[in-house]
């Protein structure tokens, strides 16, 4: 009897490899971004599981699953689990790719582009990027080639070798504060991270600012949100995932709302990288 395989990912599954793939298990493909109760539906009894950054395992999913394998599409598997159910799945788990670097990528595009039309092509600005991991550092570097005054601010505090490097670490108020482009790249972390940046963040911002958020929705308050569209039109916010469980027309009815639906991880580069890597994994640790 062939192992069971959810494909629970993002990404659209190309043929050749969904005929790969079914050759070798008894595929299941599922949608992502689903609620908790959901996703535990649809990999429970799972053998192997491939998945990406809109599916969170939960200490309570994680006490009902037990796959051999977990691949996931990206470089930092870890930030799917929560703390408490990490080390019972780390060893099993293989990443594909460099979808980081990508994402920096595409914010930096994304700031320029702002700041080039709100700006007429001025680039004197505050930057201020929420989280300095392997995503917000390479974005900081990528903006610290045009832009003097980027700061960083979340995350555990001050990094020595960021400060040796010439950039400077700010409290959450003060750079929403000061900022005339914020940038979330913050890990999210249910009851610890999740719903970091409040309404009085938002509010703060200056006049005819960017919001972007290419990380997890949650980081930011979902009713504070809402409350800052409503009363500062003048804020233009960009949002790459939604809130799990809620519908996107909630915040879309918004004016200065966006949201691109993971367009920051999508290139075909990326996922001909991706799809390569799988099959390389599954080849090179046995696990068909």
């Amino acid at each position: 009897m062939k192992e069971k395989v959810v494909f629970n990912c993002r990404s659209m599954l190309p043929g050749s490899i969904k005929t790969e793939l079914k050759k070798m298990y008894d595929l299941r493909i599922s949608p992502c971004n689903l609620t908790k109760e959901e996703t535990l539906r649809t990999i429970r009894g799972a053998d192997g599981i491939i998945t990406c950054s809109d599916c969170m395992i939960t200490q309570e999913i994680a006490n009902e699953i037990s796959p051999k394998w977990i691949i996931y599409f990206g470089t930092q598997p870890r930030t799917i689990f929560d703390d408490s159910c990490w080390n019972k799945f780390s060893k099993k788990v293989y990443p594909t790719s460099v979808v980081g670097l990508t994402i920096a990528e595409t914010s930096e595009n994304q700031i320029k582009s702002f700041l080039s039309e709100a700006r007429g092509g001025k680039w004197d600005a505050n930057i201020a990027i929420v989280g300095a991991g392997q995503i917000g550092q390479e974005l900081m570097r990528r903006l610290f080639l045009r832009f003097s005054r980027v700061f960083y601010c979340g995350g555990r505090g001050e990094k020595v070798d960021l400060k040796k490097i010439g950039f400077r670490y700010l409290k959450l108020e003060k750079a929403f504060k000061i900022s005339r482009v914020v940038s979330i790249h913050q890990k999210f972390i249910p009851k610890k991270t999740e719903s970091l940046v409040q309404e009085k963040h938002l509010l703060s911002m200056p006049k005819n600012s960017l919001l972007l958020n290419n990380s997890r929705a949650g980081v930011v308050d979902f009713l504070g949100l809402k409350n800052a569209l409503k009363l500062r039109s003048d804020i233009r916010v960009v949002f790459d995932s939604y809130y799990p469980g809620r519908d996107p027309s909630e915040l879309s009815v918004y004016d200065n709302f966006i949201f691109t639906n993971h367009s920051a991880t999508h290139s075909d580069e990326i996922y001909r990288e991706c799809y390569k890597n799988l099959l390389k994994i599954i080849k090179d640790n046995n696990l068909s």
